[in-house]
Order: structure tokens, then sequence, then C-alpha cells
């Protein structure tokens, strides 16, 4: 897996403090859990977190217990997609999965606003000529 990639995954026997402590630095609230083949089994969102600890599991409580199995994902960096689901599902990023569901990269949130962001721009700049 590329390193950069780590740094939005954990595995499920991990405890719930490595998914606090990775959502911290990559600041994306969400992250994928794999499984010892290292193919996504399940993500773990601050949401997750959260309700966990509310219901009175403590932070070395494995990820497997409190992950969602039911997750979206693409299979290609397909933007136009990855759009509708940051619009309808409200993602900080999408995971793209190759076919035996291993993680083959990630479209952030960011991503998007960074290629819609110059766009922007441009029409900003132009002047009307009369």
């Amino acid at each position: 897996m590329n390193k950069n990639l780590t740094q939005y995954c954990m595995y499920e026997s991990d405890p719930i403090m490595n998914a606090i402590e990775r959502i911290e630095k990559n600041n994306m609230r969400t992250i994928f859990v794999l499984n010892s083949s290292d193919k996504v089994v399940g993500v773990v969102s601050q949401g997750d977190i959260l309700r966990a600890i509310i219901n009175g599991s403590n932070l070395y409580v494995q990820a497997n217990k409190i992950m969602t199995t039911s997750f979206a994902y693409l299979t290609s960096k397909d933007l136009n997609k990855a759009m509708k689901l940051f619009k309808t599902k409200y993602f900080s990023l999408i995971p793209i999965l190759s076919n035996d569901f291993k993680l083959k990269d990630v479209i952030l949130f960011t991503d998007l606003i960074n290629i819609l962001e110059p766009q922007e721009k441009v029409v900003k700049n132009q002047t009307k000529i009369k």
C-alpha cells in the first residue's frame, strides 16, 4: 500500500484510540479498517467513536467492534461520481478500491474544492468588454 494511504487506515484489531489519533492527524473524520490481508472491511467515523464511548466502550476496544461494514466506495478516480457521493452522503473522503477490496487511492473532499477553485478565480478576474 502507498505509504501516504496509511494515514487513512487502521487494522480491525487496533484499538479505537488509534482511530482517534489518525483522525486527528489526517483531519478527515473517518478511518478505513483493514483486515490482516489489507482488505478494507469497514470504516470508523468520529460518530462511531462517540457512540461507542457514550454506550460504555473504552478507548481500547477493537475497531472491528464499532466499525460500519456497509460503506460507499469507487473503483476508479471518477470525480463526477465522487461529487455525487460528497453531495448526498456528506463524506470527507471516499476510498478507491481494487476488485479485491484493497485500498488503491482516496478522493478527499478538498481535492474537489482545489479543482473547482481555480475555475472560480478565472471568472472573478475576467473583465466585461463593452
